[in-house]
């Protein structure tokens, strides 16, 4: 058959685009409909497909592929059209007999003319309702996976678990979770905090109120809230210095070091006083030992004026089983808290906090002090292995930790930890290519000649792991999981580095870098398999597959859609490009759009005939 001359619309301003669109339409519609089981012949779909290949995610082509873009709704299809192209066919409708629009009626047949060339020219098809058109329950679709590690330099309280600054600046809060990542899942059977933090790198305003509603007046006359974690609120022996430093969320520090010690060196805070209730009161202390000379030890003491006192202990040659005992010598970013009526002695008021370093140097720092508290700060809560019964986990709260802390969930910090700003705020995260956006993913079904399926299913995802001056990422292997026969398996290709987001059209372009893993397919349904992709941070990680898969296989692998006037995007029988160019308002739009498809149209009885 002779092809159509190219079109060309008098009086109208269309875009060459939807020009050059119409030309590739009515060929393919005009062309001798040479149909088998999978559709037209080998060159027919070879030639639809290249000529229809654009720069978005969609790959339209003939009833052996569909696109898996995520459809918009007719309001956005209509609405991306050129306002040009949608006069034409505008105008081509009102020009068509009764009979041709008739049946659907004139609005009917404009929403089914915009929205099929719409989905042609790469908007999308209609009705896919995950965000590839893939149905990722089905467990049939590769997931490759990639583990790491985030440190996010700053979290605000404003910010969730997954979110951190941006390099745009303080206003640009980017979420791990839009570039594909979740919480890390944890094993079944052992305990999961995929969460943790420092409780140094808390900027908690508790641990600096000491003692809560007392003001001093400054040097230039004005009150201001007294704190026991400033130097010049101290007093000391000369053989002691305490000075203010920071932690690395800004939060202040006292650090105590002495120099010359052999029995004992002092630092003291009287600003307080404290004289009912003494039994009750909690001693709380968040501390770092720098160091302890060998034969040291770190007391802290509370004193009344008459002379008695209660003390705690840093003492390298103690244990923490000790009532008193609170470390021993190599703690980080520990907190202790120790009820008073704990402790020996008798205590019936505080008028003195007291830091003795005895016997040689030491040098530590205090990050939270409180002598005035009846309840303990609790630092959220993490899983652990029922104590009771080693085959069942269970959670508790922590109320005691030293170093970092791992927690259940972001959302276990009890609100008092998450109204300041927290510094390197860890979480085990997975990107996973289910939940990368569209963008990143490509996937499409081909006729699988030569082989006894039915189906080639492609697929390639692009996983990449964002570099910011906030983020840290410590990245594992990638992995995936053997969902099928290991003779089910074509291909599976990684291409690792910095390169450009790769689409299944792409793929030639870099067959000479992409490294290829097929053959560790072969361990079993469900198996792990470890991809082997070295990934940094800034690194985007591109697999491809090729499946063989049956006809069932493949509708369990497409979304399940509502239909709209075309239905669902599918293979074979099931939509796509040709099914939709031969079902009754494919046909109307074939006519509208070219003589080659009303004769079509015609010769289907749908135009100028009963069928």
């Amino acid at each position: 058959m002779t092809s159509p001359e190219p079109w060309t619309p008098v009086g109208i301003d269309t875009t060459e685009r939807f020009r050059a669109y119409v030309d590739r339409l009515r060929a393919t519609a005009s062309a001798a409909p040479a149909h088998s089981k999978h559709g037209p012949s080998t060159e027919t779909r070879r030639s639809f497909h290249d000529t229809m290949s654009t720069t978005t995610t969609a790959t339209a082509s003939d009833s052996d592929r569909h696109t898996t873009t995520p459809a918009p709704e007719y309001g956005l299809a209509l609405a991306r059209l050129d306002g040009a192209a949608f006069y034409w066919l505008d105008a081509a409708a009102l020009a068509l007999p009764e009979a041709t629009t008739g049946a659907l009626g004139r609005r009917a047949f404009m929403l089914a003319a915009a929205a099929a060339a719409a989905s042609t020219v790469g908007v999308g098809t209609v009705a896919a309702n995950d965000a590839h058109g893939l149905n990722y329950d089905s467990e049939l679709i590769p997931n490759p996976t990639i583990p790491a590690t985030a440190t996010i330099a700053e979290s605000r309280p404003e910010m969730e678990a997954l979110e951190y600054i941006g390099d745009g600046g303080d206003d640009e809060i980017i979420s791990l979770a839009d570039q594909g990542a979740t919480v890390a899942p944890g094993p079944e059977d052992d305990p999961h905090n995929p969460v943790s933090f420092r409780a140094d790198y808390i900027a908690a305003s508790v641990y600096e109120r000491f003692p809560n509603d007392v003001t001093y007046e400054d040097t230039d006359g004005n009150e201001q809230a007294l704190s026991a974690l400033e130097a010049q609120h101290w007093s000391t022996d000369s053989a002691v210095t305490v000075s203010d430093t920071e932690t690395e969320a800004g939060g202040p520090v006292l650090k105590i070091s002495s120099s010359g010690v052999s029995t004992e060196a002092t630092a003291n805070f009287t600003d307080y006083t404290l004289d009912s209730g003494v039994d009750r009161t909690q001693l709380q202390v968040g501390f770092t030992v720098d160091n302890i000379a060998a034969g040291g030890t770190v007391e802290i003491r509370l004193k009344a004026d008459t002379g008695n006192s209660r003390a705690v202990v840093i003492d390298p040659n103690g244990t923490e089983d000790d009532t008193n005992v609170i470390g021993t010598g190599d703690e980080t970013a520990a907190i202790r808290q120790v009820e008073l009526g704990e402790l020996s002695a008798t205590l019936d008021a505080i008028d003195e906090v007291e830091i003795a370093i005895v016997g040689a140097d030491a040098t530590i720092e205090l990050f939270a002090l409180a002598v005035e508290r009846a309840d303990r700060w609790s630092f959220g809560t993490r899983q652990i292995v029922d104590p009771d019964d080693s085959e069942e986990l269970t959670t508790e709260t922590i109320y005691e930790p030293t170093g970092r802390f791992s927690l259940t969930d972001y959302g276990s910090l009890p609100a008092t930890f998450r109204e300041e700003p927290i510094a390197d705020h860890q979480i085990d995260v997975e990107f996973e290519a289910r939940n990368l956006p569209s963008s990143a993913v490509d996937s499409g079904f081909e006729a699988a000649e030569r082989y006894s399926q039915d189906q080639r299913f492609r697929y390639i995802a692009n996983l990449e792991l964002p570099a910011a001056y906030d983020l840290d990422l410590n990245v594992g292997n990638a992995f995936d999981t053997q969902r099928l026969g290991s003779s089910a398996y074509l291909a599976v290709e990684l291409l690792v580095g910095d390169h450009d987001m790769v689409l299944l059209d792409d793929v030639g372009d870099y067959e000479d870098q992409l490294t290829d893993r097929t053959t560790a397919f072969d361990a079993g349904v469900d198996e792990e398999i470890d991809l082997s992709a070295m990934a940094a941070q800034g690194d985007r990680v591109t697999t491809h597959y090729e499946l063989l898969v049956s006809d069932g296989q493949a509708d369990e692998i497409q979304q399940a859609s509502d239909g709209g006037i075309f239905g669902g995007g599918g293979r074979e029988g099931s939509g796509g490009v040709m099914d939709m160019l031969l079902s009754l308002p494919g046909m109307i739009v074939t006519a509208v759009l070219g003589y080659g498809g009303f004769a079509l149209a015609r010769a289907r009885g749908v135009i100028g005939g009963a069928r």
